[in-house]
């Protein structure tokens, strides 16, 4: 697995950089975000949420019965793009007595090459949802809000608006940037849908041509059960997916699907700390074992049962 893999889902930034600064285009028309906005071909590309399932009963905002603004400060780690392994399998690496304790180091190697490829790919929108929901929030018309937001790194001011719309079993949710230099013009970055009661959801993030390049989907349950899914959808990496899943006992599985090599990595840790692996640029591509952490040699390499 390498960091590069899947870098083709990073849009050009949104000037990730502290400060602020006016509108960036005041005359971008902003419409509230429908039901049609949502992408049709992007629910086979994982394998989380079943996207019309969860629209069952949606109606676009103008006809929905009366909600309230999204409050993402009550969203899981999914609406937020906080997802990553670091609790769960990346703190291993700090219980592991000896460098010789091979396959646990592995894992914990490759979920960091996973949460890289991750960041890449959600950081920039996370930063950007971070920035403009704490920007003023006003309504746009029935059942529809706005937030704004502006940052600068001093030579172009790029703008985020953040768009939400009520569709009676939750919200869908449109990011659009402008940019002062003409680069980006009430242009959608991504869209998709959190659910009423926040636990499910999707983004879907778009190219500069308007086209799907990348799809998050998420289940969230809030009590350390949730599931995560990211996908390449255009380019080079289109076909692979990153996939994270955790349980409330402390499972906690990281997986990557390669498509140019039609090959799955995994790393898995079980309640136990006790864990299993594979990558086919490691032990020849068998499935590699650690032993738990109560073993009479914790988390030293063992064979799998």
């Amino acid at each position: 697995m390498k960091a590069t893999r899947l870098g083709l889902l990073v849009p050009v930034a949104f000037a990730i950089a502290c400060g602020s600064g006016g509108p960036a285009n005041e005359d971008a028309e902003v419409l509230p975000p429908a039901l049609a906005d949502l992408a049709a071909t992007s629910d086979g590309e994982v394998d989380v949420v079943d996207r019309a399932a969860a629209l069952s009963g949606a109606i676009d905002a103008d006809q929905a019965p009366p909600g309230l603004p999204l409050d993402l400060a009550g969203a899981g780690r999914g609406a937020l793009l906080d997802i990553d392994s670091a609790a769960e399998v990346g703190s291993l690496s700090s219980e592991v007595p000896r460098a010789t304790f091979n396959n646990v180091l592995q894992g914990v190697a490759m979920a960091g090459a996973a949460d890289l490829i991750t960041g890449l790919v959600i950081a920039p929108p996370a930063a950007a949802i971070g920035i403009t929901s704490r920007g003023l929030v006003v309504p746009l018309g029935n059942n529809s809000w706005v937030a704004t937001n502006a940052v600068s790194d001093g030579i172009r001011t790029v703008s985020g608006t953040f768009v939400v719309a009520w569709v009676g079993v939750g919200w869908i949710a449109e990011m659009r940037l402008s940019s002062t230099d003409g680069a980006y013009n009430n242009t959608r970055w991504f869209n998709g849908f959190v659910s009423a009661d926040k636990r499910i959801g999707w983004w879907d993030l778009y190219d500069v041509y308007g086209n799907v390049a990348g799809v998050v989907e998420w289940v969230d349950d809030g009590a350390g059960n949730s599931e995560f899914g990211i996908a390449a959808t255009s380019g080079d990496n289109a076909g692979d997916v990153l996939a994270y899943a955790y349980q409330d006992d402390g499972d906690a599985y990281v997986g990557y699907h390669d498509a140019s090599r039609l090959e799955d990595l995994w790393v898995h840790v079980a309640p136990d700390q006790s864990g299993d692996l594979r990558s086919p640029d490691y032990a020849f591509g068998a499935v590699s074992c650690w032993a738990s952490a109560t073993a009479t040699e914790p988390y030293a390499d063992a064979v799998c049962p």
